[in-house]
């Protein structure tokens, strides 16, 4: 006989089972990757997203072991600042490379979630992923965390740690035969 004659089969048990377990797993997965990071708002940013804001919060915060978070809203306000000043396909290649941090963890190295909603241990093991990782992956790990030492020694509160006393000169200083002698 003819098979497009045949009535159509009926749903069995396990069909339904079986798609009902896979809308189950698309759902918790699109769940946890798809919705906008959670955390701490920052307000007054020009030129990083919330989801950016938070991701190099978190990376600050892992490279950094930086907990308070009036520290991390400076720090983010700083980057803000430092990323509003690259020329515009800079900025681009890094949103782009700032996203694929986000996403990381489940694509390199096993991580259900966002970089943001891991654990500060999962983050850091995730970090050194990038650190350690192909060559392509190494820049960016670079620049965040150059980013973030570039925040973090440039504040007083940190140079009697590292046995910085601070600037020679106070801020302002004028020496009039220096300034004479380069005026030209």
């Amino acid at each position: 006989q003819n098979q497009s004659d045949d009535p159509p089969s009926l749903l069995t048990r396990r069909s339904f089972f079986g798609g009902a377990a896979l809308v189950v797993l698309g759902t918790c997965v699109g769940w946890r990757f798809f919705l906008p990071a959670r955390g701490v708002r920052f307000d007054g940013l020009s030129c990083l997203s919330q989801n950016e804001a938070r991701l190099l919060a978190a990376a600050y915060e892992t490279i950094t072991l930086e907990k308070d978070v009036e520290r991390l809203r400076e720090a983010v306000a700083f980057f803000d600042a430092f990323v509003g000043r690259l020329d515009s396909r800079t900025r681009f290649e890094l949103k782009a490379g700032l996203a694929l941090v986000e996403h990381s963890p489940f694509l390199f190295h096993g991580y259900l979630g966002r970089f943001t909603s891991l654990s500060p241990q999962a983050r850091r093991r995730v970090l050194e992923g990038w650190r350690d990782g192909f060559a392509w992956r190494r820049p960016l790990y670079g620049a965040l965390k150059d980013l973030s030492y570039l925040f973090f020694y440039t504040r007083p509160a940190h140079w009697k740690a590292i046995g910085y006393g601070g600037p020679l000169l106070p801020p302002g200083f004028s020496n009039p035969s220096i300034e004479k002698r380069y005026a030209g």
